[in-house]
């Protein structure tokens, strides 16, 4: 059996001070169990302080008001030469009982200037607690039981080894309770998976049908237009490539605008011939030039757009110049070159400025030969421009 607690009918009995109507700082209730007998405890200012039990002779065989009055006395003395009670209030003692002993005991006491007795009908309390009994013998075990199950009072004396099957029993319940929790809930909640289940598949005739519908139509409409020799899909295709075509469309105005800004502040430069193009890489070589303009550069270091810069496609520009006029001075011609070629690669829209060719091969694997008496007269070059073009946006 699950043990919920061991308890102690003493300190139970100072809760049912509260069911007492007219309560006293010297307090002693007196009460009869069937099993353990005359039970008398003592409370002082509301507060538990000695319980006295005595076995009594079973009930019906001898008079039990004599015997009450004989043990009463005892504990009164008792009581008395501990000094818990005084001489100047009195002691107020509280029978619970019922039937015919009850009644005898009221013609049995009489009130004095030390004792002062109350006669409370079992019977009368527990009705007025909401729990209607009718007993003819003496005995409170009955109410008892019953305020103790109303008020619950915490365990006094088990352990928890001797709890332990009733906190089994508990967690059993609790596991119970939750797994009828969990079974409603899946039941509730399938139900609504159920119910969105048939809406779905109604809704899904529903549109198969309109399609259906609409085909039909669509079918009849396309009946009685005139015969093509290009399917409507193959018109489709033909119509996104000419819009791809048309955005993509390219014209080297960018790359003019471009040049014309460094040719403005170099008029001594003069442009020879211009190769131009449009491609998706900037990399892209131009005629048949193996390499591409990026990767050429003698002079100067690429200039690449920011990562965040994104183009549609690139314009590659080829070009070759020279300068008019020219006086023989290469350091000049290609301090002039570099510079013009610094300008070019800080516009805006520039992606990579590199120059090809050089007036003279200042590289150190060249071989250097000439003629001290001949002044050379032209200064040529070439140099590559890439220019991002982006959304009109």
């Amino acid at each position: 059996m699950p043990l919920a607690g061991i308890h102690s009918v003493p300190l139970f009995t100072e809760s049912l001070l509260s069911e007492i109507s007219q309560k006293s700082d010297y307090m002693l209730v007196v009460s009869m169990q069937s099993i353990s007998g005359l039970r008398q405890t003592f409370f002082q200012n509301k507060e538990f302080r000695i319980s006295r039990l005595v076995q009594m002779p079973r009930y019906g065989t001898v008079p039990y008001a004599p015997f009450l009055e004989e043990e009463i006395e005892k504990i009164r003395r008792y009581l008395s030469s501990l000094r818990l009670v005084s001489l100047e209030v009195p002691l107020d003692i509280y029978f619970f009982l019922t039937g015919s002993l009850l009644e005898e005991l009221r013609e049995y006491y009489d009130n004095s200037n030390l004792v002062r007795y109350h006669f409370l009908d079992i019977n009368e309390m527990a009705s007025k607690a909401g729990f209607p009994l009718n007993l003819n013998t003496p005995f409170s075990d009955q109410y008892f039981a019953y305020q103790f199950l109303k008020k619950r009072p915490p365990n006094y004396y088990a352990t928890s080894s001797n709890l332990r099957y009733a906190t089994l029993r508990r967690w059993r319940l609790a596991m119970l309770a939750a797994s009828m929790l969990l079974v409603f809930s899946g039941c509730v909640w399938s139900s609504f998976n159920f119910v969105d289940g048939l809406n779905l598949k109604q809704s899904g005739i529903a549109a198969e049908e309109k399609a259906k519908f609409y085909q039909t139509r669509y079918d009849v409409a396309r009946g009685r237009l005139p015969k093509t020799p290009v399917e409507p899909i193959d018109l489709k295709v033909a119509v996104e490539a000419a819009a791809a075509l048309k955005n993509y469309n390219a014209t080297p105005v960018e790359m003019m605008q471009v040049l014309s800004r460094g040719l403005n502040q170099f008029p001594e430069i003069k442009l020879d011939s211009f190769e131009w193009k449009a491609s998706m890489e900037a990399t892209a070589a131009i005629g048949d030039n193996p390499q591409a303009p990026g990767e050429q550069a003698t002079a100067s270091n690429p200039n690449p757009a920011p990562a965040e810069n994104k183009y549609r496609y690139y314009q590659i520009a080829m070009v070759n110049a020279h300068l008019e006029p020219f006086d023989g001075d290469f350091r000049k011609a290609i301090e002039t070159i570099n510079n013009f070629t610094e300008i070019i690669k800080a516009g805006p829209a520039v992606y990579n400025a590199s120059i090809i060719k050089l007036p003279l091969n200042i590289s150190s694997t060249a071989n250097l030969q000439g003629n001290t008496q001949i002044v050379q007269s032209e200064a040529d070059f070439s140099f590559s421009v890439i220019v991002g073009v982006g959304d009109e946006s």
